[in-house]
């Protein structure tokens, strides 16, 4: 039936869950509406990691990859991130970009300065 969340409660209440972690992740991170969609996506990665009774306590992650998922390197949404530049530079030029941290979906991915452009770079350095 269209429009009728209560026959579907424990999807309803999955989405509801994720909502909420990505408001106060963004609201955490003192971050604007554009980054919305970022935080969603961030907090579904994380919520994949996470043991469940379904899955007898693996993760989605180790359930569909067959590998316990990496997580030795947790960053915390909108910190600042240092990213390598890999554009033509000038010996005393600098190596890094500032920038902050907007997600993890795949690859590490910053905004420089807060500004639009964003990149994405397996590698960044976190403070």
């Amino acid at each position: 039936m269209p429009y009728a969340p209560q026959q579907n409660g424990k999807g309803e209440r999955s989405n509801r869950v994720v909502v909420e972690m990505a408001l106060a992740m963004r609201q955490t991170a003192d971050m604007g509406e554009r980054f919305w969609s970022d935080a969603v996506k961030t907090t579904a990665c994380i919520r994949n990691r996470f043991p469940s009774k379904v899955l007898a306590g693996k993760t989605t992650i180790e359930v569909l990859t067959g590998r316990a998922p990496v997580l030795n390197k947790p960053r915390v949404l909108g910190c600042d991130a240092e990213v390598l530049s890999k554009a033509q530079r000038q010996k005393l030029d600098a190596k890094t970009a500032r920038g902050v941290f907007i997600g993890v979906p795949r690859n590490m991915t910053v905004t420089l300065n807060g500004d639009l452009p964003v990149v994405t770079q397996p590698d960044i350095s976190s403070e």
